[in-house]
């Protein structure tokens, strides 16, 4: 044994010895205890560790940073649930920050070797409010990275409110002609300005994976409430909000296939939905997207997706083809702007429903915010025309603004990337197509 390590162990012996004629004959004190502690578990003599870190608790059971030695004592012998507990009681009698992250850390590290990369990350991020510094919280980023390659499932809850200029899919025109006359529209049926307020909760479960491809399972769940402006309010007071709720549950299927530059993404989904509180569509959904990488700080996202979509109410089917491409860059301030451009073809029976739609979009991340939210903007423009039928015999145009902010709070997030696919941070892959509700 080397003559350093033999005058630690040494001195972990005189400190035992001490310890155990009484509590008022301690030779060392507990600060030394510690110190002697953190140094055997440096030199791996893990075991005399754990046996001052025990002595200490003897004596002061709510010592958080005895735990804390437990905690990377027991985990050092493979005793993780016993490491976990430590870490877990560590951090209820913890009062300082360096106690509260000490405690986060070692309970997140006992998780990580339990196999419960979801428990470490919550824990990680306990750990990350309490960074002492950068670099710190630095190398807490890295060790969440690889959890999240790790941990095969992806939560997130995501919120967002956005003024709409029309959250009724109305009529841009306040009139229509027909047979040589002019009949004014209800204004309810026209266009009405307000603000829509979404939030959504997706869950996605990896059940394979290997180098070249990975399958996942999953749902998302859908919320839009909505609120009129003071305008519209006195242009359409019969007008109620509640009839426009709209709540959406998809379940779906998806098959990765990993490339050199991307993936190549396929995917079979089932959807149904409600509008105010009576059914409103049920949807069979088949979809493929590909991914490019575009060297260290962009990406290329296209997508195109088949729906058919029944609706409950007037046994009424549609079919939906949709084309989209989105091109994402990081910035060197790692805030993200993104493009994107959508085609969507509805097919129908109903001139109501049939329609050909076009929309751009541009998006700009901020990053995180805080501690435990990222905050994204956005700005959309779409363009609707609706073929002829009898009451609009010569068809009809819609257009459609919106500005959106949204909240996404990181302590429920636990998305996942892909290492091959990854954009200096995780990607946001969207899960489900939504079928908004229509006039």
């Amino acid at each position: 044994m080397p003559w350093k390590s033999l005058g630690i162990s040494a001195i972990a012996t005189l400190f035992l010895s001490c310890t155990t004629l009484a509590a008022q004959d301690l030779r060392i004190s507990p600060e030394d205890g510690r110190s002697l502690a953190i140094q055997l578990l440096r030199n791996n003599e893990v075991a005399a560790a754990r046996t001052i870190a025990e002595t200490l608790l003897s004596a002061n059971p709510q010592d958080s940073t005895a735990l804390v030695l437990l905690s990377q004592a027991e985990r050092a012998l493979g005793n993780f649930t016993v490491a976990r507990q430590a870490g877990q009681a560590a951090w209820a009698y913890a009062t300082t920050d360096q106690e509260r992250f000490s405690a986060a850390t070692v309970t997140a590290q006992a998780l990580a070797s339990q196999e419960r990369p979801t428990q470490a990350q919550f824990w990680l991020r306990r750990a990350s409010n309490f960074a002492p510094n950068e670099t710190t919280t630095q190398a807490i980023t890295r060790d969440y990275s690889l959890l999240e390659q790790l941990n095969p499932l992806q939560f997130r809850v995501q919120f967002g409110a956005a003024p709409s200029s029309n959250i009724n899919n109305g009529s841009s025109v306040d009139s229509i002609q027909f047979g040589g006359n002019t009949f004014l529209l209800n204004p309810s049926s026209q266009r009405i300005s307000g603000y829509e307020f979404s939030s959504s909760f997706d869950l996605n479960y990896r059940i394979q994976e290997n180098d070249n491809n990975q399958t996942s399972v999953g749902g998302a769940v859908n919320i839009f409430r909505y609120a009129l402006t003071d305008d519209s309010k006195i242009r359409a007071p019969n007008f109620d909000v509640s009839d426009r709720a709209y709540n959406r549950l998809d379940v779906f299927v998806r098959r990765d296939w990993f490339l050199s530059n991307g993936l190549v993404r396929s995917e079979f989904g089932l959807g149904a939905s409600t509008l105010g509180e009576d059914p409103y569509t049920t949807e069979v959904r088949i979809a493929a997207e590909r991914i490019w990488i575009l060297g260290e700080s962009a990406r290329l996202d296209g997508s195109i997706s088949l729906v058919n979509v029944n609706y409950d109410q007037t046994d009424e089917v549609s079919q939906v083809v949709s084309a989209a491409i989105n091109w994402q860059k990081t910035l060197v301030n790692e805030d993200r702007f993104g493009l994107g451009l959508t085609y969507v073809q509805t097919t129908a029976d109903d001139p109501a429903i049939a329609n050909d739609a076009v929309a751009i979009n541009a998006t700009y991340n901020f990053g995180t915010v805080g501690q435990n939210l990222t905050l994204s903007s956005g700005f959309g423009y779409r363009v609707r025309e609706f073929e002829p039928s009898i009451i609009t015999p010569f068809g009809r145009e819609d257009r459609q603004t919106t500005i959106s902010v949204d909240i996404v709070f990181l302590r429920l997030n636990t998305t996942v990337s892909h290492p091959r696919c990854a954009l200096r941070g995780k990607r946001r892959i969207q899960t489900s197509h939504v079928t908004r509700p229509r006039h």
